[in-house]
């Protein structure tokens, strides 16, 4: 397979995909069974990067949402007419940057919303992105993944890109989560309104 020697960077692994499909690859806890550059470029179906091991993606479903975002040029491809990956070194502390915005430390992606709907993701670990020359199916037609930028990735904090995501008015829950979030911290405060001995309810008596 022809893979971009672009993606022939030091430390940077694979996954091997079933040819046109983008999940499940073809070995199972896959995540444990990196590849080398040489076993993708040998393998004969689609192949995904992995995220992890001082690399990160940014996969842009809806390329509009990040209209505004100032990014460094970087490894870039289509992934349909309209989509868009993006592959860079990840520098700074991780941990450090998701607990910023209330994250689990080992979370594999990111998703992301913009006016309550998703429009991408930000790729971390025990996760992939299909990269060219793999291709799909949609809506009956065959679509390939196509090299936008040969360009080697970028390095960029993780905690300066989720900044920069914000800042466009990028958020990291969904509408449903965020509801569910306030309604939870509602349920909190009545219930330490109820319990707490100072409370004006408890002095009313």
């Amino acid at each position: 397979m022809n893979v971009p020697e672009i993606f022939d960077q030091p430390g940077a692994a694979f996954v091997l995909l079933p040819a046109g499909s983008k999940f499940p690859p073809i070995e199972k806890a896959w995540q444990e069974k990196p590849h080398t550059f040489t076993e993708a470029v040998a393998h004969k179906g689609n192949v995904g990067v992995l995220a992890g091991n001082g690399y990160i993606g940014l996969d842009q479903d809806d390329p509009k949402a990040f209209h505004e975002l100032g990014l460094p040029a970087t490894t870039t491809w289509e992934t349909r007419p309209g989509r868009v990956g993006m592959w860079f070194m990840a520098g700074g502390d991780l941990a450090e940057a998701l607990e910023s915005i209330g994250k689990k430390p080992d979370l594999a992606q990111i998703k992301l919303f913009k006016d309550g709907q998703a429009v991408g993701e930000v790729k971390l670990s025990r996760s992939y992105q299909v990269i060219p020359p793999s291709w799909k199916e949609v809506d009956g037609q065959r679509v390939d993944y196509r090299l936008l930028a040969a360009v080697p990735p970028a390095r960029i904090s993780l905690k300066w890109l989720l900044q920069e995501l914000q800042k466009v008015g990028i958020s990291f829950s969904s509408r449903l989560e965020q509801n569910a979030s306030k309604l939870e911290c509602m349920a909190r405060e009545a219930r330490q309104s109820r319990t707490d001995p100072n409370s004006h309810r408890a002095r009313r008596y």
